[in-house]
């Protein structure tokens, strides 16, 4: 249709002659585009029906957890058939809504019923029928670093992972006499996996079993680790609980809900960080409640877009984040009895009044 008709039909309304246009374009059209486009029917129709509503009986519904990341939000799958045809937000999760559904819910209720969820966890059933998908263990062929592979038995790859294992499992000699600090030979085992969903059964294998205190290098350690150290530097937990030992693994959330000012460093809470869907729309109703937050980041994210935006060159966010520090240290802008684990809070506490004191009475 050209370009002056449909500004006819959209400023003049529609016609019996121009809807007959109309309609007749669009038969061309969808005729035209049967041509290149073909549905595979028999493939469409072994995922079911998507249409069925959650009350049809041949939709059973599960309720589970996502795994897509460590937010581990609810998760709701519509399986017809024994085919998983379409995944929603888990009504009882907390993360999923503002109110979760209470467990005493009738389930022809709850069975209507879905909870939010972000687009990682949907593509959950994009991953679950990628036709690339590795079903089997692979095992690089030729030159190392070629890129080839076969693919073995699951009883192959374990026969051989656990012959290299204990060529390496020696408890007793030192991976180098002049450096005692490497510890034994068995530490050159490391046991990298990735985002790994299995760490209660492989910690203990590869720490407990096998001996090597490279028992787990996964994502996290260039994923998160940061805010695990901060959360622990921050708080202090190590004097304050010493039934926690070091490198206890915890991390803390903004208080949105209650916050009045929020400074974000290279973050976007609407399109990253976990629980996702919590966070992102706790973060929307303190921007509703005009509340103030601030993003620090060279590219103006979606956050950045709905509130203020700090520019700031690649790699220079962290002069900036020490500058910001200095002037609250130089300022005593930071709150001590806070910041202080609690065994030491009320001697910093008192400290902190007293100072005040002598600087308001001129005594120091």
């Amino acid at each position: 249709m050209k370009l002056e008709q449909s500004a006819t039909l959209l400023n003049r309304g529609v016609n019996r002659r121009s809807f007959l246009k109309l309609t007749s374009t669009l038969a061309a059209g969808t005729a035209f585009a049967g041509v290149f486009f073909r549905v595979d029917e028999a493939r469409a129709a072994s995922f079911g029906n998507p249409i069925l509503v959650d009350t049809d009986p041949r939709v059973d519904i599960k309720y589970s957890v996502c795994q897509g990341c460590h937010g581990r939000c609810g998760l709701k799958a519509k399986v017809v058939d024994g085919i998983l045809v379409k995944v929603e937000g888990n009504p009882y999760h907390p993360c999923n809504l503002e109110e979760y559904l209470p467990f005493a819910t009738d389930p022809a209720r709850a069975r209507t019923a879905a909870g939010r969820m972000c687009a990682k966890g949907l593509g959950g059933m994009q991953s679950l029928y990628d036709p690339h998908r590795l079903k089997l263990p692979l095992k690089g062929v030729g030159e190392r670093g070629a890129g080839q592979w076969e693919a073995i038995t699951w009883e192959q790859a374990l026969s051989e992972i656990a012959a290299r294992l204990v060529q390496y499992r020696d408890l007793s000699t030192p991976i180098d006499p002049d450096a005692p600090e490497l510890g034994k030979r068995v530490n050159q085992i490391v046991f990298s996996g990735g985002r790994n969903q299995q760490n209660a059964f492989t910690d203990v294998f590869f720490k407990n079993i096998i001996g090597t205190v490279n028992s787990r290098h996964d994502h996290t350690s260039i994923c998160e680790v940061s805010h695990h150290i901060a959360h622990e530097l921050v708080t202090g937990w190590g004097d304050a609980a010493p039934f926690l030992v070091s490198g206890f693994k915890n991390h803390s959330k903004p208080d949105l809900p209650n916050a009045e000012f929020v400074l974000w460093f290279g973050t976007d809470p609407c399109s990253a960080n976990f629980t996702f869907v919590a966070i992102a729309r706790k973060f929307i109703e303190m921007a509703q409640r005009k509340g103030k937050f601030y993003v620090v980041d060279p590219r103006c994210n979606v956050a950045a877009s709905k509130g203020n935006w700090i520019p700031i060159k690649t790699g220079v966010d962290a002069a900036l984040a020490m500058g910001i520090a200095r002037h609250l240290i130089d300022n005593d802008l930071y709150n001590t009895p806070f910041l202080a684990p609690p065994a030491r809070r009320r001697g910093q506490s008192h400290r902190r009044v007293e100072r005040h004191r002598r600087h308001a009475a001129g005594e120091d």
